[in-house]
């Protein structure tokens, strides 16, 4: 959007939510063309498995292999993969920080080598979460 065919363009990476046990990225189509448009970067939604079929072990294992794709396949579309932001949506922003977590503590469990592991987090420029709280409209009492 709006990027010459030399210029390598930022990555979102957007992780929507769903309660760890529902949602699909195609919800999300309008919002991520917006993020798009606003950032001037491209935007990713991976899919992600979803409780009872995954865990959230299989849930960071699909974000963090998703991280390894724009890198090993990012050149390819003309992505930045040094320049990774993620962003996520209730469930999705735990995920997003679960990952970053597992890469930052060179997690065994995401087969991802150790150094690749080090690259994934040095391309994470930022973590951006929204999370959805319940509020009771009861007034405090002391």
């Amino acid at each position: 959007m709006g990027h010459s065919d030399t210029a390598p363009v930022p990555v979102v990476v957007f992780v929507y939510g769903g309660a760890w046990g529902s949602g699909d990225r195609s919800i999300y189509c309008l919002l991520a063309l917006q993020i798009a448009k606003e950032l001037n970067a491209s935007v990713l939604c991976p899919d992600y498995s979803i409780y009872p079929k995954g865990n959230v072990l299989n849930m960071v294992q699909d974000i963090s292999d998703s991280l390894l794709w724009v890198r090993e396949k990012g050149q390819t579309f003309s992505l930045d993969q040094d320049n990774i932001i993620l962003i996520g949506h209730s469930a999705g922003a735990h995920l997003c920080a679960l990952s970053t977590l597992f890469l930052v503590n060179n997690a065994e469990e995401l087969f991802i080598e150790t150094n690749i592991q080090r690259d994934l987090v040095s391309a994470i420029k930022g973590i951006i979460e929204f999370l959805q709280w319940l509020c009771s409209m009861e007034p405090m009492t002391s």
